[in-house]
């Protein structure tokens, strides 16, 4: 008898309050470890924009946009200033990443904005856009109501065994907002397509929603709707193609039954070319420095055209 009352008392007096620290300090830990490095992405995202000057066009999506395209390259190549406001996985949610641009940018800065890049993996992923909309993790990355960690004990310790610390550091950003390409950032071993387009009636009531957003965010600018590079193996090129003929022929038929053939344009809207396994870094929608070049400079010259043929445009 003696025996099971000190059981029980080492296991309602000892081990269960040491189990319940240890796992509410795993949660605080989890969440610190979760979004110090994005907040300080965001941080420095907000803070360069409010206090540069003259920043006239800008690039906006999620990581696909930070990695593989480059707003200084813009700036050299256009002779106007270009930011890259692109921030990881689009904020986790479109709430997220639209409350950031219109509560966190300066509105005077906001108003010089002529021409906006929006690039988009998601489109590209199917299944994303519903899980965006029922999202509840916040634009850090942590969600605010889980119970469960998203590390395990045993991988914040074996980060600070092997490197000192305990979280992942998000990879740093030029004066133009572009990520710097440090040693050893880029590992393409265990990249394999992920191509998987989205219902084309989602994605067409989702350019409609953000074009809307981004209006009243920006009220002077010319939104592009871009749809990024991504890795295509070589023998699933002739489906992905059709897919975007498809996609394409889909905008041309809705948007005129809509009224919206404007914004659905070949002017407004441009599809880029699949990557090369050569132009990866991390992902098959991350670029390294080869392909960012590569994309940036294809995405100019769609640019430079359609400048031109919106003016004929408007002057016909």
């Amino acid at each position: 008898m003696g025996n099971d009352n000190k059981k029980r008392s080492y296991l309602f007096y000892i081990a269960i309050p040491v189990a319940l620290t240890l796992y509410f300090s795993l949660l605080v830990l989890d969440r610190w470890a979760v979004s110090t490095p994005l907040n300080l992405h965001l941080e420095n995202k907000i803070e360069d924009f409010n206090k540069k000057e003259n920043i006239n066009n800008i690039i906006i999506g999620g990581s696909n946009a930070f990695y593989s395209l480059s707003a200084k390259f813009l700036s050299v190549n256009t002779n106007d200033t270009w930011y890259n406001l692109s921030i990881s996985a689009e904020g986790f949610s479109d709430q997220n990443y639209i409350e950031l641009l219109n509560q966190d940018l300066d509105f005077k800065k906001r108003q010089n904005v002529k021409n906006i890049f929006y690039s988009s993996i998601y489109y590209y992923r199917n299944g994303e856009i519903g899980l965006r909309n029922s999202s509840k993790r916040q634009i850090d990355g942590s969600n605010r109501f889980s119970i469960k960690p998203r590390f395990s004990g045993f991988t914040y310790l074996k980060r600070f065994l092997l490197n000192r610390k305990i979280f992942i550091d998000y990879p740093s950003q030029n004066e133009a907002g572009d990520i710097i390409f440090r040693s050893g950032l880029c590992d393409n071993e265990r990249i394999f397509q992920r191509f998987k387009i989205e219902d084309f009636d989602k994605i067409y009531t989702n350019i409609l929603y953000k074009a809307e957003a981004l209006h009243s965010i920006f009220p002077n600018s010319t939104i592009y709707i871009i749809f990024p590079k991504d890795y295509i193996e070589e023998g699933s090129l002739g489906f992905y193609h059709k897919q975007i003929s498809e996609l394409k022929l889909f905008f041309k038929e809705r948007s005129m039954i809509d009224n919206n053939t404007e914004l659905f344009s070949s002017i407004k809207i441009f599809f880029q070319e699949p990557y090369s396994f050569e132009e990866l870094c991390d992902s098959p929608s991350h670029a390294n420095p080869v392909g960012r070049e590569t994309r940036s400079e294809e995405l100019l010259s769609w640019f430079n055209i359609s400048t031109k043929s919106s003016s004929v445009q408007e002057s016909e």
